[in-house]
């Protein structure tokens, strides 16, 4: 500390002290860390003033950054299933398929190998058909170029539906996951009931799947059982539905996050992310121009922010083939004709 002396020119010096970094950075105050530092003497032995009082406190509650530890970021990967058989075959596939006896025939390359084994297939079939070789292939092919691009699956769910389970269950093993994350079968996910008159499909049981080799999560309960669909159900009211079931989803892992796979039907990735957007439902003209535009495998990626915001993101991978359009969730101006009356 230096004074002037009285009636002088002269500087008196009676003590100095040493400017120096702070010796671990990592206790300096946030964007301090690098700058000069006071050591007051009466500090340094413990004085019991306040200000040495206050100082100490601080110091000792100034550590290394104390970072609050959010999870991953919680994305869901909704999803087409992949090439669906009855699409590429015609309606009487089943004709085409099985001779007299009941047996499957395979008839072309991209037809599949073989089908699982199922009760009465020749009247459960046609309303639950099977992927191609194709929908297979292009499954795995989405899986491994999403791994490639650092969206590994932590959690996988799909639709009942057989060609949905196929797709999810392709998609993992692309990822190489298929024996690590198993599939969880979520009723809610299946697509419109209004297309299904005469009720929902009937789907293969748990032991049918796992027979076939497929990585079933028996353990899991469904958000919406099949007993609790309504066969009255409207466009809004699937909307509702799908959104319920996201909802749920969400909750089961917003606290770790990672990347969520949920495998549907054509109109699964509108119905199960525009409301999350902040979107309203849309009109049934609306709804059947975008579903219309949804191809196999068509994948819509929405992405939690910190704050709770859901954003859509930017479609990770390449599409399956050039026309195919990246999945839009605004709304469409010009008027379309409707799909259902």
């Amino acid at each position: 500390m230096a004074e002037l002396r009285p009636e002088t020119d002269t500087w008196t010096l009676h003590r100095s002290f040493e400017l120096k970094q702070s010796p671990d950075d990592d206790y300096a105050p946030p964007g301090m860390q690098g700058m000069p530092v006071i050591p007051y003497p009466n500090m340094m032995r413990g004085s019991n003033n306040s200000l040495n009082h206050y100082a100490m406190r601080q110091r000792a509650n100034v550590g290394p950054p104390r970072v609050a530890f959010s999870p991953e970021p919680l994305r869901l990967l909704v999803a087409r299933h992949g090439e669906r058989l009855d699409f590429l075959m015609g309606a009487n596939w089943i004709e085409q398929c099985f001779d007299r006896k009941g047996n499957y025939v395979r008839k072309t390359l991209t037809m599949p190998k073989w089908l699982p084994q199922r009760k009465d297939p020749i009247h459960t079939y046609p309303m639950d058909t099977p992927l191609t070789e194709m929908g297979k292939f292009q499954a795995a092919l989405t899986g491994k170029e999403l791994l490639d691009a650092g969206y590994p699956i932590r959690y996988a769910y799909a639709s009942p539906a057989l060609r949905c389970i196929q797709t999810a269950s392709e998609i993992l093993r692309g990822m190489d996951l298929f024996h690590e994350v198993p599939i969880r079968i979520e009723s809610g996910l299946f697509e419109y009931l209004g297309w299904y008159p005469g009720g929902p499909p009937v789907f293969m049981r748990f032991d049918e799947l796992t027979n076939a080799g497929f990585n079933i999560e028996r353990s899991y309960r469904p958000v919406l059982h099949t007993s609790k669909f309504n066969p009255k159900e409207g466009i809004h009211d699937y909307y509702e539905r799908s959104h319920l079931v996201t909802s749920e989803i969400v909750k089961r892992h917003e606290r770790e996050g990672g990347n969520i796979l949920m495998i549907g039907h054509a109109a699964t990735p509108e119905t199960c992310t525009r409301q999350l957007l902040g979107y309203p439902p849309r009109s049934i003209p609306d709804f059947s121009s975008v579903i219309r535009q949804v191809n196999y495998l068509t994948l819509a990626v929405v992405e939690r922010s910190a704050w709770g915001k859901w954003d859509m993101r930017p479609n990770p991978i390449p599409p399956l083939l050039p026309a195919d359009k990246p999945f839009e969730p605004k709304p469409i101006p010009q008027p379309v004709v409707p799909l259902i009356q």
